[in-house]
This record gives structure tokens, C-alpha cells and sequence, in this order.
């Protein structure tokens, strides 16, 4: 017989019977006792204080980041006839004012508030006037400084709870490591509360590393991915479901929108640098089946709700394990299969690394930031982001410092203001944002700031990548992998559902050649010589014979494998190094957690001394590294019929013609034209002629003077592979296929003058 629980389940939501987990935390809420929730993405956490909101006197409080989804949420209360309302920076003050009256008045069972609220008297004063029965806080993750989605309002709730007369506490999340739920339970006071552990498996998602390095390989990767599912038909939504591609940036969201668009697939782009309006109707436009795939950064996704996506795709590597488990849950929650891959190439590592720089400002900059701020005469001064951080790509790194400040009570941001300008590059012209933030400065004193928890929050912040980048270069099982990760321990060393699992031999593994045998042996008597003290892609550069600033600093030029693979590309050399782990006969290892290290095993131990030959996943199938040092399989291509063998696009014989037209017409935009293809590919295929050994003169493309000036940013930077970090030190209107083109010009010619010393 159903019981008063059922009945009211049943009264007021419609459901005959509750999920795994549900009952018992609802009963426990009801009991007055405080709760940390660990449910998995679509699991129903949301009824867990929906209910007892309902059977208990007074108010539910429910703190939540995600203004875009309570909206939603309290309509869906409003057609089962549920008093609920929110509060949020959406409303006028006038309406606030109208809300806010009837919290304190108990017209509503449930609000819904942002956690800036809280930095409100107006609200708090209305709250302390409530009868406050249960406080909810719903993704407690953004509690902890640990987590992947830190939020420096959420350090507010305690101080909160405690004005609203100790209510029960439940605190709810998906993604939470055991150092972040020990946290979560310290900051909101939980230690007497019991910890709901519903677990996080998602048995219906498929995840599969697809390891590619050219974008028109990860492109090929997304294309395959939407004609499998039929998201598409003729150009137009298949109503078959949907699809959510991640970029790590605002450039490659654009890149990938515009290429599917000329696959006639009709996607749709969201960022955070959109208008809101623009935005909403982007997401409008995908929850309603208008558009079947959106390429976005991780600005979204919070709050949607949408049954029938059937694949998130990870066109770059995410900064965390957490964050790409949150992201990749998106998909599936219909109970139906779907994918989740990750399009893994190592140097898309560096964009995270660069936005752990910019989040984790250095003392330096918070010390500039406070000093401006303090020496200003004006009670609430203008911090002006780009001119205080030197240069447009240090305003994040700034703005974090007054983020901190703020947090420390040493000033409190008002407003923030936006200029646009349009800034050149050689395609013409893109619009670009400039912010600034007026603070009111509440402390002139000395600066209180713990550098040392700082600096422990930047290690952590590197320790997840780590994880992150170990989980990409990761043979055995995915979802093992991730569950440990967050201290899982219910599912078995293997599954169903992981391209580990499903086809651990892939099918394009094959027994090596004599000369790859022997290519093999010097890959790893260097990584053995190295002594596992380096990762990836320092191995990379000591074969080559590079000489940037890290490899000589550390004395890796005096090794006896220096410049061994001279005459191979970067790319060829990373892809057998993958292949070597691929098969086991190398280890990733996170080594000191600051970055993954490479390591031989025992069974790459007996292929260096050639006791034992093992099939491995070479780049190519019958062309030596030497002529054809580009292009090979991807890992998810055997699986699903599509191969890529061959150079493809960016191979070599492409590139050439590209050179030839280059050397007679002499105009990029003249190349392009003649060969219908987009400028970007003609630049591309320019750098893999020079890293090939090719003279390429860059001259008519490159006046002398910018030429100099980023060679000058390639020698502070040490960085001779990845044209960010050294952008990050030239003025804005200095272009990515400038820096691309002066970085595998200097390759090359260090690489001549090697040979020739």
C-alpha cells in the first residue's frame, strides 16, 4: 500500500515510485538532519529537497549558480499549483522588492537565489524576517577552492545559515572527488550530517579517446560522430537527437561552427563573449530541436536539461576530469546510449596550462592590482583591466587578482564596463572586448593575502590537469578510470562501454618494420635517458635536436640520443611516442603532480633490446617516417569504418602544391584562391613544408620589422612549438599565422644550423 511519502510524491510530481536513493534523503531531510548528496547528472536530485520543501513548515532555501535554469524550475513548480519563486540579478528592483516581501511573509514554499544574494542587507534582512526550515545548496562543488568550479560567493552561505536561524543544511552535487566533498562538509558544517552516495556511473555513455592532432582530423572525428547517430538529413535536424561539441576557446568554437556549416550541418556557436539575448536564443534554438548540434565553450550547458542528446564531443581537452565528467553527463539522460569523445592531441595541453596561468594571478599582479587600488584618491576607482595587465592576454590574470581581493575584503567590485573595438588580422577584421570594473576600496591598510594557499590552489589546479592528460593517455578502461577518480569504487576493472573495453587491439596495430624497429629502440634509449624526469613533449624536442632554453638549460643536448630523429617531424615523433603507450611499452606517470612524465615498462624494456616485438599503432603503413612525417589513423576511426591513412589534408603533397603556388604568386590570399582552399590552410600548409626542411621565404607575407619582433618573443619565451605563449607576449594586432609562420621558420633554421654545426 502506498504510503503519506507516495502519496504526496504522486500528489504533487506525478510519479508512482522514487529513484535510487530518493527516499531515504527526502525521510532524512524530513528528520531535520543535515545531508551531503553525491547523485550522478540526471539521477533526480532535485526532488530530494523539492518534496520535503513541501511537507515542511516555512521556507526551502535553494542557492544556485544557475540563473538560466531557475526560471524554468519554478514554472515547472507553478503547473503542479507550487508556491515557488526566484531571486536573481535578472529582476527589476521592483520586483525583487515584491519578492522579497513575501519570503519574509511565507507566500512561497521554495526560492530560489543566486549565491551573490547574499552579499545583499536587503535580502539578508528579508531573510533573517523568514522562517527558514531547510538551506539547499545545489552544485556544492563550487564551495571548494579544490573543485573544478570554485565560486568565491559560495564562501558566503555559512555566514547565511547562520542568520537564517541553523536550518537543516543538504548540500547536492555530481562531481565532487573525496577532497572535495571533506571540504564541502567543513565549510557547511556537515560533520554531523550523513553523506548520501548514490555513485556515478552512467552505464548508457560510451567514452573513447579519438588521439588526433590536425583539426581536420578532429573535425572528420565530429562529422563521423553526427552522420552515425543521424542527427542530420539533407542539411536539415533528423529529430534523431542532438549533439554538444566543447572547444577550449572562442577561436576554435568559431572554427568548428563555420566548418560544419560548410558540411551543411546546421550547428549553432555559443560563448561567453555573445550578447544574453543572442545567447538565449542560441540555447532556445537547441532545446527546441532547431538546430541539431551546438559548438560551444564550457560557458554552456549549466542548466540544460535535454533527454535526447546522443553525444558530447571534446574538441580540446577539458582542465579537469571533473569538468569533462559534468560536461560529458549532458548526454544520455534519456537512458539511451550515447558517446563521449575526447579528440586528444598533447599540444591542446598548452591552452590549459595557459588558463591555469591566467586564473592563478602571480603575487606580483595582486600586489600592482591592490596598490593602484589603495593609492587611488577616489573612493570607488576604475580598475582598467588590459592597461593594468600590460597586455589584452593578462587582463584575465588581473581581473582574477580583484576577484581575490574582493574575497579578502579588501574591496568590494561595484560594476563592470564593456568596450569593443575591431582589432585587424590578416582574414580582416574581429571584434574583440576590453572590461573594466569599478570597486569601492574598503581596506587602505597592508595586504592580507595567504600566498601559501594561493600557491597550494595552483598546484591543485595542475594536479587536475595531470589527472586530466593521464586519463587521455590512459590503455586501460575509461570509466574505471573515472570512477576512481572520484573514489568509486562500485563498478569492475572493465566494462562494456569504453573503446578500452570494446576493442583493445585496434585494428590498425601492426608489427613494425626493421627501420621502425630501429626508430622504435631510439625513441625509447631516450625516454630511458631521460630517467623519467620529462614528459611528452621535452622527449619530443631532445630527438629532434631542439634547442630551446629548457632543453639546453637541463643539459638534454649532452644526451646520446640528441637529435637522433632530426630529419622526423614533431608530430611524426608525439605519434609513436602515443603508439609506445598505446601498446604499453611507456608509462605516464604524474611524477612530482605537476605534469605527466614518461617512463619505459618492462615490456618497452625488451622491445629496446630487441627480445620481444609488439604490434603497435605506427603512424603510416608502408612510407618511412623519413618521407612521410605526417598523418596516421586515429584511434576511433577502425572502429567505426572511416580510416584516414595518409597525409589528408595537411599532408605533405598538398602542402607542396600550396609551396609552389606560394613561390610563383607570392600572396597568401592569391594561393588560396588558386587552390580553393581558406587562407588559414594555405599558412598551415606553408609551416609543414618548413618543418619538413623546405626553404620557405615568409618575407612577402612577413615584414622584417614584426619578423623581429617575434623572434624576440620566441627567445623569452623558450617556446618554439605552440604559437600561444608567445602571442601572449606581443601586441594584440601581431596574428596567430605571423607567430605560426616565424615559429616554423625559426624551427627550421635551427634545425639547418644543428645539421650544419
Amino acid at each position: 500500500m502506498p504510503d503519506a511519502l507516495e502519496d504526496a510524491l504522486r500528489q504533487h510530481f506525478g510519479f508512482a515510485d522514487f529513484r535510487e536513493g530518493q527516499r531515504a534523503i527526502v525521510e532524512h531531510l524530513l528528520a531535520g538532519r543535515g545531508a551531503l548528496v553525491i547523485m550522478p547528472t540526471g539521477g533526480g536530485k532535485s526532488l530530494c529537497y523539492q518534496l520535503p520543501a513541501l511537507l515542511l513548515p516555512g521556507v526551502t532555501l535553494v542557492v544556485s549558480p544557475l540563473i538560466a535554469l531557475m526560471k524554468d524550475q519554478v514554472d515547472a513548480l507553478a503547473e503542479h499549483d507550487l508556491p515557488a519563486t526566484f531571486v536573481n540579478s535578472t529582476l527589476s528592483l521592483e520586483e525583487t522588492g515584491r519578492r522579497l516581501d513575501g519570503l519574509a511573509k511565507g507566500a512561497f514554499k521554495l526560492v530560489y537565489v543566486a549565491p551573490e544574494r547574499f552579499k545583499n542587507e536587503r535580502f539578508l534582512a528579508a531573510l533573517a524576517r523568514a522562517r527558514v526550515s531547510l538551506f539547499a545548496v545545489d552544485e556544492a562543488h563550487c564551495i571548494s577552492q579544490w573543485g573544478h568550479d570554485f565560486r568565491p560567493d559560495y564562501m558566503r552561505l555559512r555566514e547565511a545559515i547562520d542568520r537564517t536561524g541553523h536550518p537543516t543544511v543538504a548540500a547536492f552535487t555530481a562531481t565532487a572527488t573525496p577532497r572535495v566533498r571533506k571540504d564541502i562538509i567543513a565549510q557547511l558544517r556537515l560533520e554531523e550530517g550523513q553523506e548520501f552516495f548514490i555513485g556515478f556511473d552512467r552505464r548508457n555513455l560510451f567514452f573513447r579517446i579519438e588521439r588526433t592532432g590536425r583539426a581536420e582530423e578532429k573535425v572528420d572525428v565530429v562529422l563521423d560522430t553526427i552522420e552515425r547517430f543521424g542527427l542530420v538529413e539533407k542539411g536539415k535536424p533528423a529529430r534523431h537527437g542532438s549533439a554538444i561539441v566543447y572547444c577550449a576557446t572562442r577561436k576554435n568554437v568559431d572554427l568548428v561552427h563555420e566548418t560544419l556549416r560548410h558540411s551543411r550541418i546546421p550547428a549553432i556557436a555559443y560563448h561567453a563573449g555573445m550578447a544574453d539575448g543572442k545567447r538565449k536564443e542560441v540555447q532556445d534554438l537547441f532545446m527546441e530541436d532547431e538546430a541539431p548540434v551546438v559548438v560551444a565553450t564550457n560557458a554552456f550547458g549549466l542548466g540544460i536539461d535535454k533527454p535526447d542528446i546522443r553525444a558530447v564531443l571534446h574538441y580540446d581537452i577539458p582542465g579537469s576530469l571533473e569538468a569533462y565528467y559534468q560536461e560529458a553527463g549532458r548526454s544520455g539522460r534519456d537512458g539511451e546510449p550515447a558517446e563521449c569523445p575526447l579528440l586528444f592531441g598533447s599540444a591542446d595541453v598548452r591552452t590549459q596550462e595557459f588558463f591555469i596561468d591566467m586564473a592563478n594571478p602571480t603575487r606580483v599582479t595582486i600586489e600592482r592590482v591592490f596598490d593602484f587600488v589603495r593609492r587611488s584618491k577616489e573612493e570607488t576607482p576604475e580598475v582598467d583591466f588590459a592597461s593594468l595587465g600590460g597586455d589584452r592576454s593578462q587582463a584575465v590574470s588581473v581581473e582574477a587578482a580583484v576577484k581575490l581581493l574582493e574575497m579578502e575584503g579588501m574591496l568590494l567590485r561595484l560594476a563592470s564596463e564593456t568596450r569593443s573595438w575591431d582589432e585587424g588580422s590578416g582574414n580582416g577584421l574581429r571584434r574583440a572586448r576590453e572590461e573594466s570594473v569599478r570597486v569601492r576600496v574598503l581596506d587602505r591598510g597592508p595586504l592580507r593575502m595567504d600566498f601559501a594557499r594561493l600557491a597550494a590552489k595552483r598546484r591543485n589546479d595542475e594536479e587536475r590537469l595531470a589527472r586530466m592528460v593521464q586519463y587521455a593517455h590512459g590503455t586501460g578502461c575509461r570509466r574505471r578510470f573515472i570512477l576512481d577518480h572520484f573514489g568509486d569504487l562500485s563498478a569492475p576493472a572493465t566494462c562494456t562501454a569504453c573503446d578500452a573495453c570494446v576493442a583493445p587491439e585496434s585494428t590498425s596495430r601492426r608489427e613494425p618494420t626493421e627501420d621502425e624497429a630501429v626508430l622504435l629502440q631510439k625513441v625509447l634509449s631516450c625516454v630511458v635517458r631521460m630517467r623519467g624526469r620529462f614528459g611528452r613533449e621535452r622527449v619530443v624536442q631532445v630527438l629532434r635536436g631542439s634547442r630551446s632554453e629548457k632543453v639546453l638549460s637541463n643539459g638534454l643536448d649532452r644526451l646520446s640520443t640528441y637529435g637522433l630523429l632530426r630529419d622526423c617531424s614533431t608530430d611524426f615523433i608525439g605519434e609513436v611516442i602515443d603508439a609506445l603507450v598505446e601498446a604499453e611499452c611507456l608509462k605516464v606517470e604524474l611524477g612530482d603532480g605537476k605534469y605527466p612524465k614518461l617512463e619505459i615498462t618492462p615490456l618497452g624494456n625488451e622491445v629496446m633490446h630487441r627480445r620481444k616485438s609488439v604490434p603497435l599503432a605506427l603512424p603510416g603503413s608502408s612510407v618511412s617516417p623519413q618521407t612521410r612525417p605526417y598523418g596516421r589513423t586515429t584511434s576511433g576511426s577502425a572502429l567505426h569504418g572511416r580510416t584516414t591513412n595518409g597525409p589528408g589534408l595537411l599532408g605533405l603533397s598538398s602542402a607542396r602544391q600550396s609551396l609552389d603556388a606560394y613561390r610563383r604568386l607570392g600572396h597568401l590570399d592569391r594561393v588560396a584562391a588558386e587552390r580553393g582552399l581558406v587562407r588559414s590552410t594555405i599558412v598551415t600548409h606553408l609551416v609543414v613544408c618548413l618543418d619538413s626542411g623546405e626553404e620557405v621565404d615568409i618575407a612577402p607575407t612577413l615584414p622584417a620589422p614584426r619578423r623581429a619582433r617575434i623572434e624576440e618573443a620566441i627567445r623569452r619565451s623558450g617556446q618554439v612549438a605552440l604559437a600561444a605563449p608567445v602571442k601572449s607576449l606581443l601586441p594584440s594586432d601581431y596574428t596567430w599565422e605571423e607567430i605560426r609562420l616565424t615559429l616554423a621558420a625559426w624551427r627550421r633554421n635551427a634545425g639547418a644550423a644543428a645539421e650544419g654545426g
